[in-house]
């Protein structure tokens, strides 16, 4: 399910906004991996940095919380390896219409006409490639993965790309109304040599939760001032 960008930013309250926002808080008084730093081999390397990175307020149930993070971190591999398959060909040249044959872990549709954004499925995810705009139209060299269910917490992303060593920065938060948006800046020795962004929108209400994850192909990586010039409610995340 595709939700407009613009309803996204006009929508006034605070329930996952407020939630990011005081997650990134604890993640920004953590040191923050660089991609030069070795990736977790398995639970153990993976334990401090993540009750680093929860804060001292799950201190007391901290085991409990990593472990079930690094379940997710296992159930995201999948879209990590794709993530960075798409980045890697696209940095050298690939156009979006051939990408497709190249990210096999995808099932890809066949396409419905010549030159149309090609759809397909990552397991749960619903992948579009490339990403639409609100208002339906695609955007080039951007690929989008959506998720819809009543579990919020399946798989974790951010957490999976802490936990390879890439360097993962909030630029910013917006949204409201049970929704909320935030942008990210990822650094990684596998992104086809440059940083990338990623958007990842997530949609809370009685239907149950969905998530819809932008990933930005050419290596543009918005400024903080870009992004509170173009959004509504925008806020740090600090």
């Amino acid at each position: 399910m595709t939700y407009p960008l613009r309803t996204v930013i006009r929508l006034a309250a605070l329930s996952i906004l407020s939630l990011a926002c005081a997650s990134v808080a604890a993640q920004r008084n953590a040191t923050t991996a660089s991609p030069g730093n070795a990736a977790a081999t398995g639970y153990a390397d993976y334990l401090p940095g993540c009750k680093q990175r929860l804060g001292a307020g799950y201190s007391d149930d901290s085991d409990r919380w990593c472990q079930h993070r690094w379940q997710m971190v296992q159930a995201s591999q999948p879209l990590v390896e794709t993530i960075y398959q798409a980045l890697q060909l696209a940095a050298q040249g690939m156009s979006d219409a051939a990408l497709p044959q190249s990210l096999p872990l995808v099932a890809w549709e066949p396409a419905s006409r010549p030159g149309s954004p090609r759809t397909g499925q990552l397991g749960d995810l619903a992948v579009s490639l490339p990403a639409l705009n609100w208002d339906g139209q695609a955007r080039p060299r951007t690929m989008s993965f959506q998720w819809g269910g009543f579990h919020r917490f399946v798989w974790e992303l951010e957490e999976a790309l802490h936990a390879r060593g890439d360097d993962v920065q909030q630029l910013g938060c917006w949204g409201g109304g049970g929704e909320g948006v935030t942008t990210f800046r990822v650094a990684s020795r596998d992104s086809g040599g440059r940083p990338f962004a990623l958007h990842i929108r997530e949609i809370e209400s009685r239907a149950g939760y969905s998530t819809e994850i932008t990933l930005e192909l050419d290596g543009s990586v918005p400024t903080r001032q870009q992004l509170q010039a173009e959004n509504e409610g925008y806020q740090s995340c600090d």
